[in-house]
């Protein structure tokens, strides 16, 4: 896919699932054992705003450690959930995303604002 001028952050994102901050890290496992084809979910609280987004792949990850079950299952996903996600415009052009990911966020996997909430 070649940028254009009209091409934005927007036609890039996939929705995304949300989840509350409140969810334990155990019940976020079991979530992501009943959707195995889902790569990331944000958190967002009931006013609606994203406090952070957690990645499958990274979530597993950490969650496989030893001891990780034991010592996290009851905590929020907040304790294994980036934070700090990437938040970006929907009207954001694709080449000041690309800007922004290669050279402020190189490994930031994003979420777009503006009800496009989604994955990179």
């Amino acid at each position: 896919m070649t940028a254009s001028v009209d091409c934005v952050a927007a036609q890039l994102a996939s929705p995304l699932p949300t989840l509350s901050p409140e969810i334990s890290c155990g019940e976020t496992f079991d979530w992501f054992l009943t959707r195995p084809n889902q790569p990331a979910a944000a958190i967002v609280d009931g006013e609606g705003r994203i406090m952070g987004l957690i990645n499958r792949l990274r979530f597993q990850a950490r969650y496989a450690r030893r001891y990780y079950p034991e010592l996290f299952s009851k905590h929020s996903i907040m304790r294994l959930a980036n934070p700090q996600p990437l938040i970006v415009d929907c009207n954001l052009p694709v080449a000041e995303l690309g800007a922004t990911l290669a050279f402020e966020q190189p490994d930031a996997l994003g979420n777009l604002r503006n009800d496009c909430i989604g994955d990179i």
